[in-house]
């Protein structure tokens, strides 16, 4: 039997990891969106992709959790 508190922590990993595929997600939609039409803004919003899309391999690996690719991308 897992403990209220395990249960609880694995829940916020799994949690945490929804949203940082959520940012990933939205920065590259963003910068699909302003591609062609703001370089700076293209750029702003491919970093911040980019940003998020490392955030979550590192903290997927550090808490033992596969990274997924596929739930990062933009279809």
């Amino acid at each position: 039997r897992v403990s209220a508190e395990l249960e609880q922590k694995e829940y916020e990993i799994d949690r945490r990891q929804r949203e940082m595929e959520r940012n990933v997600r939205k920065w590259r939609t963003e910068a699909e969106m302003c591609r062609g039409i703001s370089s700076e803004k293209y750029e702003k919003a491919d970093q911040k992709a980019r940003y998020w899309a490392k955030e979550y391999e590192e903290y997927s690996k550090y808490h033992g959790r596969a990274f997924h690719p596929s739930r990062i991308q933009v279809l």
